[in-house]
């Protein structure tokens, strides 16, 4: 893929050059930016609903390597910026991972099926 979302379409897969981009520099680059959304809070906290996104968005995806990375770095990130949060940044952190929970449960348990 070259342009657009950054995201293969179902069913293709990535080419080699991606697939070892997304294994080896792309988790080395979400610790890196938690790392410093982390240092520099007081600045960067206005941008935590999109990092949140972005951890989010690797969580979920269809490479293990990076999905985990992802769920180490929001850890990471929750627990250390977890004491300087307001009320409302909880709110959107809460609503974030209430998304993941959606896109991960099979459908039947959050329809409160049997």
């Amino acid at each position: 893929g070259g342009g657009g979302g950054g995201r293969d379409p179902p069913g293709r897969a990535a080419s080699g050059g991606e697939d070892s981009w997304v294994r080896t520099t792309c988790p080395q680059a979400l610790e890196a930016l938690v790392d410093l959304f982390t240092r520099f809070f007081d600045a960067c906290s206005p941008m935590l609903q999109a990092v949140l996104g972005l951890l989010a968005g690797c969580v979920g995806h269809k490479d293990l390597v990076l999905a985990e990375s992802g769920v180490g770095c929001l850890k990471k990130l929750v627990t250390s910026v977890g004491p300087r949060l307001t009320p409302a940044m909880w709110a959107v952190v809460c609503d974030a991972l209430a998304g993941l929970f959606r896109r991960a449960a099979p459908l039947s348990d959050l329809e409160g099926g049997r």
